[in-house]
């Protein structure tokens, strides 16, 4: 088999436009470690407004809440990730290690393919 090539697969969900996919998926998943989204997008190198946008963008799509917000003060804000955010967040990752093993198999058998063409 040709092992010089392989390919480059990107899970992203849309409705009318992309609203969700692997950089939400890591946003949420760092908000969920560091409760905080100004820490999260710090990491991603993300503006604030960028990440806040995204957290919007797919909250208005899916049609609930994926942060519970609390607001700064004299202990400080936070954003917690809600049961329905795990939730999205587990199912994604199970959704696309399904479609990604289906593309390996696919994959090999397109390889092989192109190697008896080569013959």
């Amino acid at each position: 088999m040709n092992d010089e090539l392989s390919y480059i697969f990107k899970l992203q969900i849309k409705k009318q436009n992309i609203f969700f996919g692997p950089g939400v998926i890591q946003l949420l998943s760092l908000i969920g470690e560091h409760k905080s989204i100004l820490k999260a997008s710090k990491q991603m190198k993300l503006a604030y407004t960028k990440a806040l946008k995204m957290i919007n963008t797919a909250e208005q799509n899916f049609g609930f809440s994926l942060l519970l917000r609390t607001t700064g003060g004299l202990s400080g804000g936070g954003s917690h990730l809600t049961q329905k955010a795990r939730l999205v967040i587990e199912s994604y990752i199970q959704f696309e290690k399904e479609v990604l093993l289906t593309c390996d198999t696919s994959f090999i058998e397109f390889a092989k393919s192109l190697d008896r063409l080569q013959k």
